[in-house]
């Protein structure tokens, strides 16, 4: 419920937007990228209107307005670095969470070869299961 409430109260009387009781002109908070929203908005309108008019828009004018919205941003490199680095973490847990257990399962004598014995025996036994199944359908077919 509260959360319905604190929805609705930020829907119609947003936070970042403040009345200035000194010269009644409504001001946006800076710091909330909300604001930004309606700056980019306001700058477009302001655009449309001189088109409208029939003035000429210089394009550094829009070169301008895209620097100012942040259109042409790249992606920082940080982004690149977490992403590798929390991939490369990833795969080391796993790696290690597996020998961990194999560890924990086998103790200090396992070797790779145990557990590629343990695999072919596990599929040797489901491949006779279906086999076996096969040769029944098909003997039930006949």
């Amino acid at each position: 419920m509260w959360g319905k409430i604190e929805t609705w109260v930020e829907h119609h009387y947003p936070s970042f937007v403040s009345l200035n009781s000194h010269s009644g002109k409504v001001e946006y908070s800076a710091g909330d990228p909300r604001s930004r929203i309606v700056d980019r908005y306001r700058d477009l309108q302001l655009v449309e209107a001189r088109r409208a008019r029939g003035e000429d828009i210089d394009i550094s004018d829009l070169a301008a307005l895209q620097e100012k919205s942040g259109e042409n941003r790249s992606i920082p490199w940080q982004l690149y670095a977490f992403v590798g680095g929390m991939t490369v973490f990833l795969f080391v847990v796993a790696g290690l969470s597996v020998w961990g257990m194999l560890y924990f399962v086998y103790g200090e004598r396992w070797t790779w070869e145990d557990v590629s014995v343990v695999v072919e025996r596990k599929l040797g036994e489901a491949t006779a299961r279906f086999v076996a199944v096969r040769e029944g359908a098909q003997t039930v077919l006949r």
